[in-house]
């Protein structure tokens, strides 16, 4: 049995049975409960806030514990110390390398993108996703301000402090949405990601499925994430980031080929996933 511990209290007990292993999706008062009624569990996997009590049930019940971080919160440094986990599953390369003397055994598990889900007719607006401050929603409001006579696309995160008024009339937003293929993508034709800190170019990835080339902040996780297929700019420069939006909307070849990058990186590490994905199953099955 390998439950995946969350916090809320009022979350109701998940439970599935995958290829003979028998995985629940609990909290941790459900977890004391499982452990209570003598049940049998070989692996428990947790996070953040959940850790230090999930690591001390499974200790005190002779099971493996994992600990997943996937950011560089002052508690996952916290959790590593204090918990100090059988295996550490992290969600980039950068974020490993950042607490390597804190860990033992690990893997590196990529956040999974799968093109066909994301994957549309792209639009013509410029699009940034999550209109918040360290995002660079300021960036984007003098770009559109700039460039009046290119469509923009603000879309509002689901957490934080949205930045919603105040646009120009060439800024349409779209509210916090599910469906990013539908709603976002089909109707984007550049991407913003003027950032001050990615662990992960996710959102970037999401987009180049559908060939919509990346202008992003020279950020580590972006570039690990989208490689040499986006195109990185100083965030102070704001000439630089004018002419990259203006020349990919206006000159045709310019924009198919930024396109052209985008497309391939997003294949690349789709098929990269998968063996990330058979590695990290094995190493999980290692220590049930």
């Amino acid at each position: 049995m390998i439950p995946e511990v969350r916090r809320d209290s009022v979350l109701p007990l998940e439970e599935v049975c995958l290829d003979g292993i028998q995985i629940k999706v609990c909290t941790i008062a459900q977890l004391r409960a499982i452990f209570d009624g003598s049940r049998s569990i070989d692996v428990v996997i947790s996070q953040l806030g959940a850790s230090t009590t999930a690591s001390e049930l499974a200790r005190s019940h002779q099971a493996k514990y994992i600990e997943v971080v996937h950011g560089d919160d002052p508690r996952a440094y916290r959790n590593l110390i204090a918990c100090r986990p059988d295996l550490t599953i992290f969600n980039t390369r950068l974020l490993r390398d950042f607490f390597m003397t804190h860990c033992g055994r690990s893997e590196v598990f990529h956040p999974p993108v799968s093109p066909d889900i994301q994957r549309t007719h792209k639009g013509s607006h410029v699009t940034l996703v999550n209109l918040r401050e360290d995002k660079g929603v300021g960036l984007f409001r003098s770009m559109a301000e700039q460039l009046p006579d290119i469509p923009f696309l603000g879309v509002v995160g689901g957490y934080g402090i949205q930045e919603t008024d105040n646009f120009p009339e060439n800024v349409t937003i779209q509210n916090h949405t599910p469906d990013m293929r539908s709603d976002v993508w089909s109707r984007t034709g550049v991407l913003l990601m003027p950032s001050k800190s990615e662990s992960y170019g996710m959102v970037a990835l999401e987009a180049a499925a559908s060939g919509i080339p990346v202008v992003s902040n020279m950020l580590a996780g972006v570039r690990e994430a989208m490689g040499p297929s986006a195109i990185y700019l100083h965030l102070k420069d704001l000439e630089a980031w004018r002419s990259q939006i203006s020349r990919l909307t206006i000159d045709p070849e310019y924009e198919r080929e930024a396109g052209r990058r985008a497309l391939a990186r997003s294949e690349y590490i789709h098929h990269k996933h998968l063996s990330e994905l058979t590695q990290t199953i094995h190493a999980i099955e290692s220590l049930a």
